[in-house]
């Protein structure tokens, strides 16, 4: 056993080293402080002081220094600095540096936080003809290292912002101004030049002081609510024609249009009425070199495509494949409406060959009548009908039901059989319709039958005829038998 007597160290009697690898530490009273045992040789302490210490540190396990400073732990995994016995500075858990507090700020900030009950700040003291600066990086070499920057130049004392490997965006000169890149300069007065567009998004006063936008320019008609024009290279104008209130846009002139352009996009007005957000819209879409107007109306908060204006000039409403149909319909339960609020005769609508009307439909409040053009004065070769009744025997009356309709018998014709009246009958018997046909909006298919029709008011004259000569011949034999009987 050894026994070293460290008479410089105040309080300790001797500090002995024993068998087993242990270190004894015992006061001048011979009590003992400290046993340091093990191979490892190492034994903890609670606190350690350092010179002629002390310090008022509340933590558990510090190094006191001196007259209150202290180096110390208050929580795991964290190491603290204190001065007059407070602590001053943490490095927490998580290796953030916190000053003057033990709360980290925000997460997306809390590498280094610093707090006061006071004014609070950093100061980056350069010397007097150098920089101080703060550097973004994302990178540890080239430009990434000074991507973006914050620069205070104390030689010509201005301060630079800068973005993109560190290129110049926003300067603010020792007098106050302020220069955005090269393209604006706004000076501590008030006054601002630009060497781009400006675009306001409102405009306010009569605009006289505004001559000042560049050399030159001049402002005029400035009537309240009137939107501005660029006339010329350095003139404005107050259009008379064009105002705005806030509320509605008003073009006041005889001939006056709006115009949408699009490059790459579909023109499109949307409306929005009262909550409703996209109540109705038009649009426009580019369809081979020409233009397709689309409406929309809201249904149950979705928009959808009520009819469209093809490039060829004919409308489809629900159905949006064009073909030469000038107007279709493709509805279940689609019908027109022809309304009159007041009684009377009307024309609803009028059917025009040539430029030439050639039939219409009539209505009033005794009923419906479909007319078709028999003025004399359109009329030549007219002559009577002759052989009606021979005619009139090659027609077949038929008692049918129609497919679609198995529980309802009717009277008429089968139109192949209705021979002698040709005009009577449209299409051929057992056609289908082709590609061109399909393209015509007559079918929906190719291959799909094409059903002859009759116009069974065509028939009317023949049967007319037809009863004329059974008549003559009836009064014939009433004349023959009147004879007879008074012979």
């Amino acid at each position: 056993m050894t026994v070293i007597q460290p008479n410089s160290v105040a309080g300790i009697n001797s500090i002995t080293v024993q068998s087993g690898n242990s270190l004894a530490i015992h006061k001048s009273n011979g009590e003992l402080l400290r046993t340091i045992t093990g191979t490892t040789g190492v034994s903890t302490f609670s606190s350690i002081s350092v010179g002629t210490a002390y310090t008022d540190n509340s933590a558990a396990k510090s190094i006191n220094i001196g007259v209150g400073a202290s180096i110390s732990q208050h929580d795991a995994n964290t190491l603290s600095l204190g001065t007059g016995g407070d602590e001053r500075a943490r490095i927490d858990s998580s290796g953030r540096l916190l000053l003057g507090t033990t709360t980290e700020g925000h997460g997306n900030a809390d590498d280094l936080t610093i707090a006061t009950s006071a004014n609070t700040g950093i100061t980056i003291r350069s010397g007097t003809s150098n920089g101080g600066n703060i550097f973004f990086s994302d990178a540890t070499s080239g430009t990434g290292e000074y991507a973006g920057m914050i620069s205070y130049d104390h030689n010509d004392n201005i301060m630079t912002f800068a973005t993109t490997d560190g290129t110049e965006r926003l300067r603010i000169t020792s007098t106050g101004d302020i220069n955005v890149s090269t393209a604006a300069t706004i000076k501590a007065n008030g006054n601002a030049t630009f060497s781009g567009i400006v675009t306001a998004t409102s405009f306010s006063g009569s605009g006289a002081n505004l001559t000042g936008i560049s050399a030159g320019t001049s402002l005029s008609g400035s009537t309240n609510n009137q939107v501005t024009t660029v006339t010329g290279a350095n003139a404005i104008q107050g259009e008379s024609n064009l105002t705005f209130d806030g509320t509605d846009l008003d073009i006041i002139k005889s001939n006056s249009s709006i115009r949408l352009t699009c490059s790459n996009e579909t023109p499109t007005l949307n409306f929005n009425a009262n909550s409703l957000s996209d109540a109705g819209r038009i649009k426009v879409a580019e369809s081979g070199g020409g233009g397709v107007m689309l409406f929309y109306s809201n249904t149950s908060g979705t928009l959808t495509e009520s009819f469209r204006i093809n490039t060829d000039q004919t409308v489809s409403i629900g159905n949006y494949a064009a073909n030469s149909a000038k107007l279709n319909l493709n509805q279940d339960g689609t019908h027109i409406t022809c309304r009159s609020p007041s009684t009377g005769g009307y024309y609803s609508i009028y059917f025009r060959s040539a430029n030439t009307n050639v039939g219409n439909i009539f209505f009033n409040s005794g009923g419906v009548q479909f007319n078709t053009s028999s003025d004399y004065r359109r009329k030549e070769n007219v002559v009577g009908i002759t052989s009606a009744i021979t005619r009139l025997k090659t027609l077949i009356p038929k008692r049918f039901n129609f497919i679609t309709e198995s529980g309802v018998t009717r009277d008429g014709f089968l139109a192949h059989e209705v021979t002698t009246v040709p005009e009577a009958i449209t299409g051929t018997k057992d056609a289908v319709s082709t590609t061109a046909d399909v393209t015509a909006g007559i079918s929906t298919y190719v291959g799909e039958p094409i059903y002859q029709t009759i116009d069974q008011s065509k028939l009317v004259p023949l049967l007319t005829a037809a009863l004329q000569e059974a008549v003559t011949k009836i009064e014939t034999l009433e004349t023959k038998v009147a004879a007879l009987e008074g012979g």
